[in-house]
């Protein structure tokens, strides 16, 4: 299991991880603004992430890859800057999905699910 939480005051924040393991979990928080996350977890077994991004301009890209079911939960907080998130999933049987976010940016946020 791979736990971070993570505090940021200022500039970008990048995370990148890539697991490859029969059955991987990812938990993070981040509280700032300008977040790029980037998670791959691929493998035999099944692979959970369960993220909380506080702030504006969030970027998060979401991999789940194996023959077993992934999960994910992902909450998405911010008070004017949007956020972008994606999530793949693919494996031989059931995924799940969970969460969603607040969005106030007037050009609106977007979210992709592909399953």
């Amino acid at each position: 299991m791979l736990l971070l939480t993570l505090r940021k005051v200022s500039s970008i924040l990048l995370v990148c991880c890539l697991q490859i393991a029969n059955a991987d979990t990812v938990i993070i928080g981040v509280d700032g603004a300008n977040n790029i996350l980037n998670i791959t977890q691929s493998g035999a077994g099944s692979h959970s992430v369960d993220v909380n991004l506080y702030g504006n301009d969030h970027t998060a890209e979401f991999n789940q890859q194996g023959d077993y079911g992934h999960d994910a939960t992902v909450d998405l907080y911010n008070d004017g800057g949007a956020w972008n998130f994606t999530l793949n999933q693919t494996g031989a049987t059931a995924d799940t999905y969970t969460g969603g976010g607040t969005c106030y940016a007037a050009a609106g946020c977007s979210a992709t699910i592909n399953r």
